[in-house]
């Protein structure tokens, strides 16, 4: 079966040309045209990992992977088109409301997708299992002898073999957060993340205590322009002007959630009832892209005016900060995370 008979593949080439073919009469502001740029590359990288995925079709475990990030770019695109509205740089209601939809029947399509795949998977390990029963024990080859590096401790395998990333996963993800510095610091990181790899918000990760004030909170609220363009020229962190700009929006409505409840924490931690939710995961590829606490969250903090805030970004800021515990259960931080 070819890829471009799927469904999904249709939904996100049909998106991606209506967005290719807007016209500059709808798109009047040069700001404004950044988020389009931004929304065409996600709709491309929803494309291009259902295409690179499906090409992987008899390795299912990195196409759940592919598809996943695809799940993660759609939600960014849902993201950018609804400040492209909210700001009036989008005047077409029309056009808005068509896109929108399309954007989220592909979401809903590749999670239906990405469950009938992990059927399949099942169905076939289970085969595999025991046909290999049934054959002649033999010594299985390494084939990434990096991984003895770790003296056998059995981690989540999204953060690799590189240094920091181990550090941050044995360190910091899932660890219970109730710091409203730290909280507001993860929530511009997190929205710094969105199309990038977390690693390479790691990297910068110094660079941008150093530039927004170790993530002073007030002081952020009241960033000038001035300020803006002075961070749109600093290297060391991801200079996108919207990201930039969601940091000090994000921080006025971070203030205000302080003030009505005495802390951000306290708000924050009632979507999950005041305690970590422990999964049972046995294995990355199970690991959700959302969940309904995360819409909820998600659908709130919009309506308070924070940016870069959709479902798949909070739930990623949810693990994160560990309101979700989403170790794998082989995993040695797992049990760590729960005590």
């Amino acid at each position: 079966m070819s890829y471009r008979k799927l469904e999904v593949w249709q939904l996100a080439r049909d998106i991606a040309n209506d967005i290719h073919n807007m016209t500059l009469s709808e798109l009047p502001k040069f700001e404004m045209h950044e988020i389009v740029s931004q929304i065409r590359r996600s709709s491309k990288s929803v494309k291009s990992n259902i295409v690179e995925g499906y090409g992987r079709r008899n390795y299912k475990q990195d196409f759940i992977k592919f598809l996943i990030y695809s799940l993660s770019s759609n939600d960014e695109t849902i993201d950018h088109l609804e400040t492209l509205y909210e700001t009036g740089s989008l005047n077409n209601k029309k056009l808005y409301n068509n896109l929108h939809s399309k954007i989220d029947l592909l979401g809903k399509k590749l999670n239906k997708f990405i469950q009938s795949i992990e059927r399949e998977h099942n169905v076939d390990s289970s085969t595999k299992k025991k046909t290999d029963n049934n054959k002649t024990t033999s010594t299985p080859k390494i084939k990434n002898p990096a991984s003895r590096i770790q003296k056998q401790v059995s981690r989540c395998d999204w953060c690799g073999n590189d240094p920091l990333y181990v550090k941050y996963h044995d360190e910091e993800w899932g660890v219970p957060v109730h710091d409203d510095r730290v909280h507001f610091e993860m929530l511009v990181l997190e929205g710094a993340q969105a199309g990038l790899s977390w690693l390479t918000v790691l990297r910068k990760r110094e660079n941008y205590r150093k530039a927004f004030d170790n993530f002073d909170v007030n002081k952020v609220a009241k960033y000038s322009e001035k300020k803006i363009e002075k961070l749109l020229q600093n290297p060391g962190i991801i200079r996108n002007r919207l990201k930039v700009r969601s940091a000090i929006t994000n921080a006025q409505a971070f203030i205000k959630i302080q003030k009505e409840f005495g802390s951000f924490d306290k708000y924050i931690w009632q979507f999950v009832n005041n305690k970590p939710i422990i999964n049972k995961w046995k294995k990355v590829s199970d690991l959700p892209a959302t969940s309904k606490e995360s819409d909820a969250l998600s659908k709130d903090l919009k309506k308070r005016g924070f940016k870069f805030v959709g479902s798949t970004i909070i739930y990623a800021h949810m693990q994160s900060i560990g309101m979700v515990n989403d170790h794998i259960t082989s995993c040695f931080r797992y049990e760590e995370v729960i005590k």
